[in-house]
């Protein structure tokens, strides 16, 4: 899967899932929430992660966003906040 699809795919498997999004929001580093993304079988790199930030990847709605809970990130939806 490209990882302009893993990305979308995996925040649309945390807007679904109450306990992942519970997993990241948790998360205190951008480290963890890759982690905790491989335990769902999500293959980021912290590099990938930063280049799809930069460029805006995302498919998700604001809605599937707010979803995932955890804070306010730097778009200023709800969702993981570490992936600076």
């Amino acid at each position: 899967m490209a990882i302009n699809d893993v990305i979308p795919a995996f925040l649309r498997e945390a807007a679904s899932n109450p306990s992942l999004a519970e997993r990241l929001s948790a998360a205190s580093s951008a480290e963890e929430v890759l982690a905790i993304a491989a335990d769902h079988g999500f293959q980021i790199s912290l590099e990938e992660a930063r280049q799809s930030k930069q460029s805006g990847v995302s498919e998700l709605a604001d809605g599937e966003l707010e979803a995932i809970a955890g804070g306010t990130t730097e778009w200023g939806t709800a969702g993981p906040t570490c992936w600076a």
